[in-house]
């Protein structure tokens, strides 16, 4: 009797509940369906008698058949006793490298020497001078850069290689981030600036994402002040919604952690290292 598989048709059907459901496939192939209906591609190998579990992406961006494909050959990978994940770092590693500096270059600027240890991802949270972003980027070499404009911000795009992700969503590392600039209307003409109706609008149709990035904070928490400071109301809305694993944000001048229902909001001012446990 041959092994059940999943199917489109069941993936589809599958509806989240308030807990991870994991539906498995083959070739240590299974599908992690998040609360907030984010899915996961994940597969499960051992190594040098270690179990590691490594992201295949998102579905439906990554298709089933995608996905079992992209499962086949790691488990092709492990049989010849390469460790996928370690793989899969330095390939990644060095493309964004060449990319990063091939850019530096053809925009006149001298290439920059990489640390054997970088970061990740690197997120500004607004009211961040381009030349402090980008001395950012060559001081800690992360392998991607996201950002989106604050209240005191230019009114220009970001330079590359930084992704501005303001009203936008993007994919890194089997997760999705997602962004929104600016803070409320405290004054009548400005850059970056929103009414709380506008915010609204704005974010009432707005996918959901595991990381949201803001330089506003949510009305009522770590709010400096109800003047300049003022959250947005349609933030809270969207985590009520969605239930992000974390929100991130800056404009209040603060560091402090707060959680609204299952969601880490963390303010950020200065220069904050972490680590996202998702």
């Amino acid at each position: 009797m041959s092994k059940k598989t999943l199917s489109d048709t069941g993936i589809r059907a599958t509806k989240p509940t308030n807990k991870d459901i994991r539906l498995f496939d083959s070739n240590g192939l299974y599908l992690i369906i998040k609360p907030n209906n984010s899915r996961w591609w994940r597969i499960d190998y051992c190594i040098n008698r270690k179990r590691k579990t490594l992201s295949l992406g998102t579905y439906p961006l990554t298709s089933l058949a995608d996905a079992r494909k992209k499962a086949f050959e790691l488990k092709k990978l492990v049989a010849d006793g390469v460790d996928p994940s370690e793989a899969r770092k330095a390939t990644r590693k060095d493309n964004v490298q060449l990319q990063l500096n091939d850019e530096r270059i053809n925009n006149g600027l001298s290439p920059v020497a990489f640390f054997a240890d970088g970061y990740d991802i690197l997120i500004s949270l607004g009211d961040l001078y381009d030349v402090t972003l980008q001395n950012a980027i060559d001081h800690y070499a992360p392998e991607h850069v996201i950002a989106v404009r604050g209240n005191h911000c230019v009114d220009q795009s970001f330079p590359a290689p930084t992704i501005d992700l303001h009203l936008q969503t993007i994919e890194r590392f089997g997760l999705t981030f997602g962004g929104f600039a600016g803070s409320w209307q405290y004054k009548k003409v400005g850059n970056h600036i929103y009414t709380q109706d506008e915010a609204h609008q704005l974010l009432q149709n707005f996918p959901a994402a595991d990381v949201f990035i803001a330089h506003n904070s949510p009305r009522g928490i770590h709010e400096r002040d109800t003047g300049i400071h003022k959250g947005f109301d349609a933030f809270i809305e969207y985590i009520d919604r969605t239930q992000p694993t974390y929100f991130l944000h800056g404009h209040q001048h603060c560091r402090e952690v707060s959680y609204l229902g299952n969601t880490c909001i963390m303010g950020v001012y200065g220069e904050s290292n972490f680590i996202l446990d998702l």
